[in-house]
């Protein structure tokens, strides 16, 4: 019987990020959904892992793992990503059962140890 693959979706409005994750993760052997949008995400099934910008326009991340939550009925996991300074929001991390926030540009050798740790364990990180 073959393995289910791992279904992630990465939510950020810049298409240059989401063309750079969709090429590395997609040759990891995860399955790779982009959304462009909070609004476009929640339109999705639900999947494995997210990754969310917190500064996107509209809905952002923060707000669309909320909605996520709701729309699912538990907690799913995600790591946040930013362009802002984290040190002001590193307490929501415990607060919200969030995996992990990571600034841009961040250690990709880092996210890609935080996915498949996720994927191996198939548990919140915590890192």
């Amino acid at each position: 019987m073959a393995t289910p693959i791992k279904k992630m979706m990465i939510v950020d409005d810049e298409p240059l990020f989401q063309d750079l994750m969709q090429d590395i993760f997609c040759n990891m052997g995860i399955g790779v959904t982009s959304a462009y949008s909070g609004h476009e995400a929640l339109q999705e099934a639900e999947h494995d892992l997210y990754l969310l910008d917190i500064g996107m326009p509209g809905l952002d991340g923060i707000s669309t793992l909320f909605e996520l939550r709701k729309k699912f009925g538990h907690d799913v996991p995600a790591i946040l990503i930013t362009g802002y300074d984290i040190a002001g929001i590193e307490n929501i991390k415990s607060e919200y059962n969030i995996s992990a926030i990571l600034q841009k540009p961040f250690n990709l050798d880092l996210l890609k140890q935080l996915i498949n740790q996720h994927f191996a364990a198939d548990a919140p990180m915590n890192v």
